[in-house]
């Protein structure tokens, strides 16, 4: 019966306001279209309401003449009956497809994970580090291969042709070793220094991973950004299209100025203008993403990668319970530029230390074996041990070397020596040392530079981290506060107690407070991440933020929702430090003494 008497009601409405007459007559008419719905909405169930609110605006297209609304609401240099924004309205597709409304195959959508072992496998400054640590793993075998002996073969023969007399010829074949004894311990230390080289390889290849992943994240996130931006500002679109539509209504029944009109109308072109630059600044984006995984882009099969959704509001900060001290502690033996200072002191020193030894001589024990005869093959053997001694003494090189040949059943002995000079052959022999001296005194300043920065780093560090959970906490309490402000103001708004300036002032705060959220909760992933690679570590191994993408099990929300949902779509969404939590009927007061005195006052 109620519902019959709302048809009644209805038809009564537009039998009202289908009538022509003066601004008098207008506003009586509408005075009495709103005893009659104050009258049968009051004795509505809350279900009932609910159905006559859903079917607002197929009642407002009976109430009033929708066809010039439309043609009203449309840009001055497009077709008739053509919005300006049309094709942005037409691709929109909450519930699947990219954020700019094309279809994504499932194959180019990359998860965080995926994307860096792609960027990982296909960097070309990771394949140029790996070759480099193979050249200095090498070079560490070549360094330990002179504490080896060296081994030779020779071959000689002579042939004399003598005029009058018979002619005799000479076969030699000999094997000849000589091992370094001693040289002042410059073998020791370039083997030292190779393999300091390889770590420093090992070093580079490490650090630029975790370089490489903060950078795919960056991009990831900052693509996962312009997503929620394109849900916000198309939400921000359709409600000013809503408005709008209201306002040409009201326009035409001179319930608003002229002036409110073109204002609501200039907000609407300017929110689809927003909206084409953040679809086009996310496409940009995708173009960016493939250039930085190394992924070759075909324009007509349009295979950029896209990103998953990440579930904004499943963001956990968990506690940073580390002291000064601590964290102190781990960037001294974890940061890279103070792991590569260290090293560097390690290096300039043994180098130091070859240079500084020069003088002291290098022995070398020699020996050899072989066959000689004027026949082949040759069948008198022969050999020999000795030794030798090098010098480098004031740009001077001077060796001598003393040998003992004896051959097959002692049938021969002999003994040789030699020596020999080179005057001054090495002009420059001071440069070395003074270069080595000065590159260790700038390696030991830098490592203590770096120790005494590094706290002060660290502290400043731990207080970013804590601003930016404290902005996140912030953001998550304006946009709470911003939901519940402009649904009053919305209310207001219909009720004609405020301005359209205000109204959309209050539409746009809302607006910057869901974008707010959104920087805030990509900021505060970076941080955490920027934390990490500040300190030296890998990323996650602090585990000081947890993240959830969308659909998964973690999730709290479904893929097409996201912030411009808005925080009556989760249930009790708890805020950081904030007095209340948000749920769909509103503010809820947290369990307490407020609960205590709320149910003893029901039980009154």
């Amino acid at each position: 019966m109620r519902f019959r008497a709302h048809t009644g009601i209805r038809r009564r409405l537009q039998s009202l306001t289908s009538g022509k007459g003066g601004g008098i007559q207008l506003l009586l008419r509408r005075c009495t279209c709103a005893i009659l719905v104050f009258a049968c909405t009051a004795s509505l169930s809350p279900q009932e309401l609910e159905s006559l609110d859903s079917s607002e605006d197929s009642l407002a297209s009976e109430y009033f003449d929708t066809p010039d609304a439309s043609e009203s609401s449309q840009d001055p240099g497009a077709s008739p009956g053509e919005s300006p924004y049309a094709g942005l309205d037409a691709n929109r597709d909450d519930s699947s497809g990219d954020a700019s409304g094309g279809e994504v195959d499932e194959e180019n959508i990359l998860g965080l994970a995926d994307a860096e072992r792609i960027a990982e496998s296909n960097n070309f400054d990771l394949r140029v580090l790996n070759m480099e640590r193979d050249i200095a793993e090498d070079t560490v075998d070549a360094r330990f291969r002179d504490y080896f002996p060296s081994l030779s073969f020779s071959y000689r023969r002579n042939r004399t042709i003598a005029r009058r007399d018979f002619d005799n010829g000479n076969h030699s074949l000999q094997v000849s070793l000589s091992q370094p004894v001693f040289d002042g311990g410059r073998t020791q230390l370039a083997h030292e220094v190779s393999k300091i080289d390889a770590r420093l390889a090992r070093e580079r290849i490490t650090e630029s991973k975790n370089q490489l992943r903060f950078q795919v994240r960056q991009q990831y996130l900052q693509l996962v950004q312009e997503k929620e931006n394109i849900s916000i500002a198309r939400a921000a679109y359709e409600s000013a299209r809503a408005t709008l539509d209201r306002a040409t209504v009201e326009n035409r029944q001179g319930a608003i100025t002229e002036l409110d009109f073109q204002e609501i109308r200039t907000e609407y072109d300017r929110r689809g203008l927003e909206l084409e630059q953040r679809v086009e600044a996310y496409e940009n984006g995708r173009v960016d993403f493939a250039q930085l995984l190394r992924v070759s882009v075909d324009p007509e099969l349009d295979n950029r990668p896209d990103v998953k959704g990440l579930d904004l509001f499943r963001v956990r900060v968990n506690e940073f319970s580390m002291s000064i001290d601590e964290l102190y502690n781990i960037a001294m033996e974890s940061r890279p530029d103070v792991r590569q200072a260290k090293i560097d002191v390690m290096r300039s020193r043994r180098e130091y230390l070859i240079t500084k030894y020069d003088w002291l001589p290098t022995v070398s024990l020699t020996g050899n074996y072989g066959k000689s005869g004027e026949e082949w093959p040759p069948t008198n053997t022969e050999w020999g041990v000795g030794i030798n001694f090098t010098f480098r003494v004031f740009g001077n090189t001077i060796s001598t070397d003393a040998q003992e040949l004896r051959t097959q059943n002692e049938t021969g002995r002999g003994y040789s020596s030699s020596g020999q000079w080179n005057v001054y052959d090495n002009a420059a022999w001071e440069e070395p040392h003074k270069r080595n001296t000065i590159e260790l005194m700038q390696a030991r300043d830098r490592k203590q530079q770096l120790a005494d920065t590094v706290r002060v780093e660290v502290t400043r560090l731990r207080r970013a981290f804590y601003d930016r959970r404290r902005e996140m906490e912030l953001a998550d309490r304006s946009l709470a506060v911003r939901e519940q402000r402009f649904r009053i103001e919305q209310l207001r708004f219909r009720n004609g107690e405020i301005s359209v300036s205000d109204y959309l002032e209050s539409e746009l705060e809302l607006i910057q407070a869901r974008l707010d959220l959104v920087a805030g909760r990509v900021n505060m992933i970076l941080a955490a991440n920027q934390t990490e690679i500040d300190l030296g570590l890998p990323l996650d191994s602090l585990k000081l933020v947890d993240i959830a993408e969308i659909g998964s099990e973690d999730s709290q929300l479904e893929p097409g929702e996201g912030v411009s949902s808005g925080y009556r779509t989760h249930t009790k969404l708890k805020l950081p430090n904030a007095p209340f939590e948000i749920s769909e009927e509103g503010p809820v007061q947290e369990t307490g003494e407020s609960d205590q005195e709320s149910n003893s006052g029901g039980d009154r």
